[in-house]
């Protein structure tokens, strides 16, 4: 099965509809677009997100994966913390000692080692997905490109909004093209099949 991330808890995204109706042009006292808009912001956050591998708010994540690797790799970008790490033990979660590893960080993702004289635990269940790593993630620094993105991409799909009944991958992915989201996104994803 591998390795699997789940976000648990999910930040704030980088503006709200305030914002967003101010960037739109559109008078703070009309709301009958409100919901839209707030949609269209959680659309084209979690598509950034994807598109760029990074956070664009403070998250919330586990990592299962099967077995410790020394170091754990944790692929996401701009660690804030390790929460905890865990590995199954008869069935139940055993927390190991926040004394026994460190974080480094990394240009594109952060690796937990074990600290001199410690070691990974070695009495872990074996079966898939026995290594539980949660930690919480920073907001991406680039504040001001993330909003720029983000508003452009925002844009185009609020006033092209009546030529699709659903928004499915395709259609954000052609409105960060048309909007010129997309340039902006790409300048600080990060590249895809590194490491």
């Amino acid at each position: 099965m591998g390795t699997l991330y789940t976000r648990t808890v999910d930040g704030s995204a980088p503006f709200l509809v305030a914002e967003a109706k101010v960037f739109l042009k559109i008078p703070a006292a009309v709301t009958s677009d409100d919901a839209l808009i707030t949609a269209l912001i959680n659309v084209v956050l979690e598509w950034g997100e994807a598109h760029t591998a990074r956070d664009f708010r403070a998250n919330t994540w586990e990592k299962l994966q099967t077995g410790f690797d020394d170091p754990l790799e944790l692929r996401k970008s701009s660690i804030d913390a390790i929460t905890s790490v865990e590995h199954l033990v008869d069935g139940s979660d055993v927390e190991v000692s926040s004394d026994d590893y460190y974080l480094v960080e990394g240009r594109w993702w952060s690796e937990v080692y074990t600290a001199v004289d410690a070691s990974w635990p070695t009495n872990t269940d074996t079966i898939e997905q026995n290594v539980k790593v949660t930690f919480t993630t920073e907001a991406w620094p680039g504040a001001d490109e993330v909003k720029t993105a983000m508003k452009m991409h925002l844009g185009y799909l609020y006033e092209n909004r009546g030529d699709n009944d659903e928004i499915g991958n395709t259609q954000l992915a052609h409105a960060a093209l048309k909007s010129g989201a997309l340039y902006v996104y790409d300048s600080f994803a990060i590249p895809r099949g590194v490491g």
